[in-house]
């Protein structure tokens, strides 16, 4: 084999194994944002908005389960309005209380018109009345 061909059939590894590094990275780097994302607590705050709704219309937590989910749930309320609070500090609190509101509400919203096409035994919104058990059992102060 002359060393043309050497260079040209050598050359083809390195270049894979970059495009597969650069792949990887690119994967972990969206892991990395998806789970970030997942973490912030606006986030956090819609999906307590959607256990809510969803016990309301589907499912049955007993007293004791509501307590301490709406406990929790004033917490993470107070973590999402402190959230806006860095986003957009010149606003007031009655504006920013209204914004946390507003997204309250449209998730409800939401919610309901899921619930009405697809019903309460559908999946998801199982999943989301489970989420509520699971909510209820956190500590958040």
């Amino acid at each position: 084999m002359n060393k043309t061909a050497q260079k040209e059939t050598m050359g083809f590894g390195p270049i894979a194994a970059l495009v597969i590094l650069v792949g990887y990275l690119g994967f972990e780097l969206t892991m990395l944002s998806a789970q970030k994302y997942r973490t912030e607590p606006l986030f956090v705050h819609y999906e307590f908005v959607t256990a809510d709704q969803a016990v309301m219309r589907c499912g049955d937590p007993g007293a004791e389960e509501r307590q301490r989910f709406q406990s929790n749930f004033q917490a993470v309320r107070r973590k999402a309005f402190a959230d806006l609070r860095e986003t957009n500090p010149q606003a007031s609190q009655d504006e920013l209380s209204r914004e946390l509101d507003a997204l309250a509400t449209q998730r409800i919203s939401e919610v309901d018109a899921f619930i009405d096409a697809n019903g309460c035994k559908h999946k998801d919104v199982w999943r989301w009345v489970k989420l509520h058990q699971v909510r209820a059992r956190l500590n958040l102060k």
